[in-house]
């Protein structure tokens, strides 16, 4: 079953957040820390989780923009995390179906989505899913 995600999933998500990579995406902070972002993305951003048997096994967030260089809204997927045991299981697939009808809904003329270099699977899985690599993301400190 895929889910809007509430307040109360706020530790299930910090846990999936925390697994991309063994965690190695700069994503260790403490549930107090995490709270504000994840009240924010709830109200901000669609928060979506795919569920199973009670298990939160997956993770969307997107957000819409409406760029001058488009002239036309876009949807930007920022997380979709998958846990381990439940990849290739389609999973990832349908949280996908899940952002495009959503996009298509607020009349997106496309989907944008960032992934770190490293995840290889993951660029092979966006590939099969029809996403293209078109742009490079540079991101500096500030």
């Amino acid at each position: 079953m895929i889910r809007r995600a509430t307040s109360d999933d706020a530790k299930t998500v910090l846990e999936l957040v925390t697994t991309l990579n063994g965690g190695k995406e700069n994503c260790a902070f403490s549930e107090e820390e995490f709270a504000d972002c994840y009240n924010y993305n709830l109200e901000n951003y669609l928060v979506y989780l795919f569920e199973e048997d009670g298990e939160v096994l997956g993770l969307c967030t997107m957000m819409f923009l409406y760029p001058l260089h488009h002239s036309r809204k876009i949807a930007e997927v920022l997380e979709l995390v998958i846990k381990e045991n439940a990849r290739g299981k389609n999973v990832g697939k349908k949280l996908l179906e899940v952002a495009r009808q959503q996009a298509q809904a607020k009349n997106c003329e496309n989907i944008e989505l960032s992934c770190n270099k490293k995840r290889k699977d993951a660029h092979r899985f966006y590939a099969r899913e029809g996403f293209e690599e078109s742009h490079l993301r540079f991101v500096g400190g500030v």
